[in-house]
């Protein structure tokens, strides 16, 4: 078990039937680490695999469950860094959809305006390394 008794959990939503209401879950990475990982909770229920989820909850019909390649996600509160590495090395490259009018990453620069966008919070010009990423 984890620490503290619970599962490394990728997403938990609330719900006891396929697509639950006021939910859309899509283009977005599952991803759980650990001997504990699961990809989801639903309905009291954990599911280890996205086709299990898919069927359970009818949504992340193109979500993708793999390692993002973050830069550093097990840092501390200081050193944490929760961008995404270079496009050779990340799963999130191109996979995701212009949401206008979302133009800012979480953190609060402009999202990159290249197409096909990342997935996630953060897109960046990861295909050519000579360019500096728009973070």
């Amino acid at each position: 078990m984890a620490a503290g008794g619970g599962t490394h959990t990728a997403i938990r939503v609330s719900g006891t039937t396929q697509y639950p209401a006021g939910l859309t879950s899509n283009y977005n990475v599952l991803y759980a680490t650990g001997t504990d990982g699961v990809i989801g909770e639903f309905n009291s229920l954990l599911y280890t695999t996205l086709p299990q989820w898919r069927t359970a909850t009818g949504e992340d019909m193109i979500s993708i469950s793999a390692d993002p390649k973050f830069i550093n996600p097990a840092g501390t509160a200081a050193t944490v860094d929760l961008h995404l590495q270079t496009a050779t090395s990340t799963v999130c490259e191109g996979k995701g959809l212009t949401c206008l009018p979302v133009t800012l990453h979480y953190d609060g620069p402009t999202r990159s305006s290249l197409t096909p966008v990342d997935i996630g919070a953060h897109a960046g010009p990861f295909d050519n390394p000579l360019l500096p990423l728009l973070h």
